[in-house]
């Protein structure tokens, strides 16, 4: 149609095809057909150019347009549910091949230049995040497509293998030994690296309250990472800008301190008392990572600079997976920029504007709708085109702000505190994100949600902003000057001629706001405003007024408040708290209940604060900076003796011929006042202890026997070179006072440098004029004015990291051993390494570690690992080591694209799903199955249901011989019959361990806190592989006692009943279920089975693990040649007709009327043929009706990614129980692993075989196969002994993972006790009564 329009012939090349592309690209009814046609026309014209190496005249002003439109496009669908549309993939996919053409028509002649986006491109263009996504795909696309000759990939695995030549690249920096107090920052040189890896040796230690910093600027604003005690082998990677790097040691700062009550464990440590009244440091939190901390009565939650999220308190209201003291990870899908926490929930908004909440739907707190149930992480269904730029939770709403200015709510509005009004009536309950859309003309920049009102600064159209309030003002808390609650959004008319607020903060009944110039307003309840009564408008905070106090920032909690003021004359920042205080939650004296006036606590006086926190009702959080940045740790307590500035920010100049008289860097700029000055000062970067430093003094009579001639007219210091730079200095001459032959230029004194002399707090002599050579001042020992500390210092050796520029310089400088290692990877094959993967992934799975962790040890493999592999034999094991180093960056580079990928596709020519089947057998199961993870990941719905299960009335029907045919008396039936009425959609947790249903097993007195859920999933599996259900049977292996894998059960063919059919698609729901939660099914389902939920084609092997006998039939029928037998003979062998038997054994005919047709020599090979393809399609109905099911809880993508042999394990887990594993995974109360039952107990597992460690696990976990990882334990196996009895069987809590253990007298009765309890104990029953409940059946139509 875009052709027809256009005009333009299909067939032509040029920028005919690429106006035709900006109409395509534009048009809201793009389809994956004209795309494709598209992409196909772009890349035959890319190709052509290519090929004939022709540069082509081409206007892209028109792709120009266009991209800048659909960018819009794009960023609002690349990450719907997680991933990238089909149509935003197509988007990225044109790009990408537009890039590739524009390269190819700018660099014909130079193939190997990389392309600059911003000149190439056009800045605007270039900044474009469809481009600059096209254009990461591009580079990674150009390594991936040709690996074999990869010059990227080549060069990344040669340094990796850590060659001796790199070693001269590296630096090692030591400190003095032991090391100065006070600050230091000492520049590392590295040409061309991309990074720097610091690794701390064994010896090095620092003072226990001190950290070393790094950062890639020397201001520790870039890239910074902080390392503190113990600091020895520790090893962190940063950026290197502009071929530098910066260590900073004796950095002081970047605490993260809790105080107050704890009662939910929400000040994130494990203390045993409710009331922590001294401020406590956190230690597993840096403060420079703190982007925000957000909190409420039973939880708190902080967000870091590098989007992940952390949380204590009640799992419920956080995404963690239980409870927890201290500050654990939430597993959140994406990147978190945003966070708001109520009373019950929290909301987390992620890089790509989608909204996660997580907690109680109560009044629709969560958006979620009329559900007011609790649930786990998900998504919210609330997809604004603009970006969530703010939001803010109070005890049961929620508002956010838009970039456009809007503001919508969800839940409670009983008060008014969400604003929203049908008309000019109040809403009680908002269940669903909803504009206030009554604010034209307003734009929001700052929202809060007190308990129960909001406050939100709205800018209008002339740029005033100002407070806007509504809800509950019963105490004065939304600022209108009444009593009566505010319905709707409204001015407050109080503070009006107030114009410029910048920051708002609200608690249970009080808030806080702050103007551009500091001003602090407060209102609300009386104790934390410190007034008699209730403040009803905002008001200035007289006592912040008087005493020279501006805002930074505040927050406030319940009837209290806490302030970050910036003092008007130091500069300095310090924290107050006022009002409610006796719970220790403003860190101040809990003798006083409330505190009317700001206090500052004592314990923060000398602290660098960076922030404050209070989380409703008793909780407090306060961080400071890291003191690394020079301008927060040059500060001197003296005053300027020209221009009378106190204190000296920046360099001390101290003008020894003057009596110590002191200037500061403005004052030396003063011209007026130099002649006052001497031409010998000394100069001062650091902090040091000024109560311990006398400065040395000269009678100024003696100035000219240390200095010589003037300057020159050039003002140069000719016979002098700068140490760093070798420049001659000019100006002023700086000489090291500690080093009288070290001098330095104006330049560079006053910057971190590279050498020794970095690493001491060093004073110089600043000379305007010619030193004397022929007499020098005296050299000054530093220990006189900086203390030693007691400690080591660093011994830190560096390794730079290279990308594709510093590739370059390194083959100019290291060609001779590069080309040697590229000869050396030029016998490697696809086939190799392909064997390669094989052996480290069973190497890893041995280990239980990763395969790519794996490549970094030594001596990985050996000549057995290699000895059957002919192609590997002549290979030098180190050579193969080296390899894998390939392997790691492929594998790396694979993960950089995924999320480009669209694994759901049409697996088209152009796509790049073709690059990534390519190069598929080279990629490691774990990162087909992170991957997989992460898609998995990105679609979460969860609504919990109760399911009631009759498991006396299963038994008895099963007992009888009945066969559910119909699902209706069965465990899985019942179940089956419950979930179908509802949405299997609604059945994606995020969570591993989630539970997606709540069992109450009737008669059992049972309480689902996990073991009745794990027990009706062990219960399923069982039927399923019984003669209770029709949906699996025993193999023909199984039921003749011949071939391999005799314990399988497979498809029934026969089971096609509509009934059937929704058995096998709730069978494929449980499936998914499995691979989110891991609650594995306990089944033997054999190869054939998982090949074709993978779509991968069965062959012959897979019925030969079914069905042996056939497989041997069919051998002698097609190989009969060898047993004599002819055409002429053959009949009277063979009396086959054109038959077969299924699975079930039923007969059918292979060909029409095939059951009369006699199998002859001659077409005895079409009768194997079609015998093979028809059992290997006995059950492809059944099948796709499991995939149906399955699709609706794991999205389609995954099963074209993962092997069959990883689907099976994330289903099913591993059938092998370890019994070290679960060892290692063991807690013990009471007792430790050395009690003697203990050592009876593990001494007895192991003497169990693989079925009864299973019946094991089951018994005391509702489980029967083990986590795959250590992570994946959400619940610590736990073992409490208990008295001695040997009558008494062992006990289990599988709610809990725990398992109560009689001192048993010897080892045989301990075996007989636990064999007697695994394979007999399976009711939950606590109140020794067991029943019947009648199940009524449903009429349900169809043969029992």
């Amino acid at each position: 149609r875009c052709v027809q329009e256009t005009g333009i012939n299909a067939e032509y090349m040029g920028n005919g095809i690429l106006q035709c592309l900006h109409k395509i690209l534009l048009n809201s009814d793009l389809t994956s057909t004209i795309g494709n046609y598209c992409l196909g026309q772009l890349t035959k014209f890319a190709n052509e150019v290519q090929r004939k190496k022709q540069s082509v005249e081409i206007n892209f002003e028109k792709i120009s347009e266009a991209l800048i439109k659909i960018n819009k496009i794009y960023q609002s669908e690349q990450n719907v549910d997680g991933k990238f549309t089909k149509r935003a993939s197509l988007f990225l996919e044109v790009v990408w091949l537009l890039i590739k053409l524009k390269q190819t028509c700018l660099k014909v002649d130079k193939p190997n230049v990389y392309l600059d986006a911003e000149k190439d491109l056009g800045k605007k263009v270039a900044n474009l995040a469809i481009v600059k996504n096209a254009l990461e795909v591009f580079e990674i696309e150009r390594s991936l497509s040709n690996i074999y000759e990869s010059r990227e990939i080549l060069m990344d695995a040669w340094t990796q293998s850590k060659p001796e030549e790199l070693q001269a690249e590296s630096k090692i920096i030591q400190s003095p030994h032991p090391y100065y107090q006070g600050p230091t920052t000492q520049k590392i040189n590295l040409p061309y690296a991309c990074k720097a890896e610091f690794t701390f040796s064994e010896q090095s230690t620092i003072i226990k309250d001190e950290f070393v910093g790094i950062s890639s600027d020397s201001r520790f604003q870039d890239d910074s990472k902080i390392v503190t005690m113990p600091i020895k082998k520790k090893t962190e990677v940063c950026k290197v800008v502009n071929s530098a790097v910066y260590l900073h040691l004796g950095c002081k700062g970047n605490e993260f301190y809790s105080f107050g009550r704890s009662e939910e464990g929400q000040l994130g440590i494990n203390i045993q008392s409710s009331d922590n009244n001294q401020p406590t440091l956190i230690e597993s939190i840096q403060s420079n990572q703190i982007k925000d901390l957000k909190g409420s009565v039973y939880h708190t939650v902080i967000l870091l600079n590098d989007g992940r999220v952390f949380a204590c308190g009640k799992s419920k209201q956080t995404g963690l997976d239980s409870d927890s003291k201290v500050f654990k990870q939430v597993d959140v899908p994406e990147k978190v920029r945003l966070i708001s926490c109520g009373l019950n929930h929290t909301f987390y908004v992620t890089e790509s504007n989608k909204l996660y909440g997580v907690g109680y739907n109560s009044s629709g707190s969560l958006g979620l709708g009329d559900s007011d149930d609790s649930v786990s992480l998900q998504l919210i269904p609330f997809a604004p085109e603009k970006q969530i730029v703010r939001i803010s939770s109070g005890w049961g709403q929620t508002i956010l702000a838009l970039e456009d200015g809007t503001l919508w709510g969800t839940g409670e509005n009983y008060s008014a505190q969400l604003g929203i009004v049908n008309g000019e009536a109040s809403i009680s309950t908002v269940r669903k994100f909803t504009q206030l859309n009554y604010l034209q003309g307003l734009k929001a920049i700052e929202v809060s949600c007190g308990a129960y009102y909001t406050i939100a600064i709205l800018e209008d159209k002339e740029g005033k902003r100002q407070l806007y309030s509504c809800g509950d003002n019963y105490n004065g808390e939304s600022g209108q000057g009444s009593t009566e609650n505010t319905k709707k959004m409204k001015l407050m008319d109080g503070c009006k001629k107030v114009t410029n607020f910048k920051f708002v903060t609200s608690g249970y009944r009080n808030s806080v706001a702050i103007t551009d110039e500091g001003h602090i307003y407060v209102w609300g309840e009386q104790r934390a405003t410190g007034g008699d009564q209730a403040v009803k408008t905002p008001t200035r905070q007289k006592w912040f007024k008087d005493n020279g106090k501006l805002g930074v920032s505040a927050s406030c909690a319940y009837q209290n408040a806490m302030f970050l003021v910036q003092d008007k004359k130091t500069l300095k920042k310090e924290v107050y708290g006022m009002g409610y205080a006796s719970c220790g939650q403003l860190a101040l004296p809990t003798e006083v209940d409330a505190y009317n006036q700001p206090k500052q606590p004592e314990f923060f006086k000398n602290k660098n604060i960076k922030d404050v926190r209070l989380t409703n009702y008793y909780a407090g959080f306060v961080w400071t900076e890291p003191e690394v940045d020079p301008t927060s740790r040059e500060t001197h307590a003296y005053k300027c003796h020209i221009t009378g500035e106190e204190p000296i920010k920046g360099p001390l100049y101290v003008d020894i011929f003057q009596n110590g008289k002191t200037y500061s860097q403005n004052g030396l700029k003063d011209t007026e006042s130099k002649h006052k000055v001497s031409p010998i000062l000394l100069f001062i970067q650091f902090y040091y202890n000024k109560d311990k430093v006398k400065w040395t003094s000269y009678d100024e009579s003696f100035l000219q026997d240390y200095v010589g001639q003037d300057l020159g007219e050039d003002r140069e210091f000719n016979g002098y070179k700068c140490n760093q730079c070798q420049q001659i200095p000019k100006e002023c001459l700086y000489i090291n006072a500690a080093k009288l032959a070290e001098c330095m230029c104006d330049s560079c004194v006053k910057e971190p440098f590279e050498g020794p002399s970095s690493m001491v707090p060093t004073i110089y002599y600043r000379f305007t004029k010619y030193p004397n050579k022929e007499k020098l001042l005296p050299k000054l020992d530093m220990v006189d004015y900086s203390d030693k500390t007691n400690q080591y210092g660093v011994y830190v050796t560096i390794v730079p990291k290279y990308d594709k520029f510093g590739f370059e310089y390194l083959e100019q400088k290291y060609k001779e051993p590069i080309d040697k290692f590229t000869n050396q990877m030029s016998v490697f094959t696809m086939e190799i390494d392909k064997m390669l993967v094989e052996i480290l992934t069973k190497k890893a799975k041995e280990k239980n570690v990763t395969a790519e962790s794996l490549v970094t040890q030594q001596d990985i493999f050996t000549k057995q690992d290699i000895e059957n592999q002919r192609q590997l034999a002549n290979i030098p094991l180190s050579l193969l080591h080296k390899r894998l180093f390939i392997l790691n960056k492929i594998n790396s580079l694979v993960k950089e694209i995924q999320k480009y990928i669209d694994f759901s596709s049409d697996q088209g020519q152009f796509r790049l799903i073709k690059l990534y089947e390519r190069i598929s057998p080279l990629i490691y199961p774990e990162t087909k199955e992170n991957i997989a993870e992460t898609i998995i990941k990105s679609y979460v719905n969860m609504k919990k249901q109760n399911y009631r299960i009759n498991r006396l009335l299963a038994q008895v029907k099963a007992t009888e011989g009945k066969v559910d045919n119909l699902g209706k008396f069965s465990i899985f039936g019942q179940i089956f019959r419950q979930a179908s009425k509802h949405s299997y959609s609604e059945m994606c947790p995020y969570g591993t361990d989630e539970r997606i249903f709540r069992i109450d097993f009737l008669n059992e007195a049972s309480i689902d806190a996990g073991g009745p859920y794990r027990e009706a999933f062990a219960n399923m599996c069982k039927d399923l592989q019984s003669k209770t259900l029709p949906l699996l049977i025993p193999t023909p292996n199984q039921r003749n006692n011949t071939g391999l894998f005799r314990e399988k059960w497979t498809i029934n063919p026969k089971a096609t009943l509509d009934i059937h059919q929704k058995m096998y698609e709730f069978f494929g729901v449980l499936m998914g279920v499995a691979i989110r939660t891991k609650h594995y099914l306990t089944l033997n389902l054999p190869s054939i089975f998982w090949k074709m939920i993978c779509n991968k084609l069965p062959d012959l092997s897979d019925l030969d693990a079914i069905d042996r006998f056939t497989v041997q039939c069919l051998d002698d029928i097609l190989n009969i040649e060898k047993k004599n037998v002819d055409a002429d003979t053959f009949c009277d062998v063979i009396d086959q007709k054109f038959v077969t038997f299924l699975s079930d054994g039923t007969e059918i005919e292979l060909i029409p009327n095939g059951a009369q047709i006699q199998v002859t020599f001659e077409k005895r090979k079409q009768f194997v043929d079609l015998v093979i393809r028809k059992r290997l399609e006995e059950s492809q109905k059944q099948i796709s009706w499991i995939k149906n099911g399955l699709f609706e809880i794991i999205p389609e993508a995954v099963f074209g990614i993962i092997s069959q042999e990883s689907l099976e394990v994330m289903i099913c887990g591993s059938p092998q129980i370890d019994v070290d594993f679960l060892k290692k995974n063991t807690e013990y109360c009471g007792c430790d692993e050395n009690a003697p039952t203990i050592k009876m107990f593990w001494k007895m597992l192991k003497s169990f075989d693989d079925l009864e460690r299973s019946l094991y696990l089951k018994f005391a976990w509702g489980r029967t196969r083990l986590p795959l990882q250590d992570s994946d334990f959400t619940q610590k196996h736990r073992i409490i002994l208990i008295s001695s009895d040997d009558k008494q069987l062992p006990q289990s809590h599988t709610c809990f993972f725990q398992i109560d253990i009689p001192k048993y007298s010897t080892f045989d009765i301990m075996c007989q006790k636990f064999r007697l309890a695994i394979n007999n104990c399976e009711g939950i029953d606590t109140d020794g009564t067991r029943g019947i409940e009648v199940w009524e059946d449903e009429e349900e139509e169809g043969e029992e």
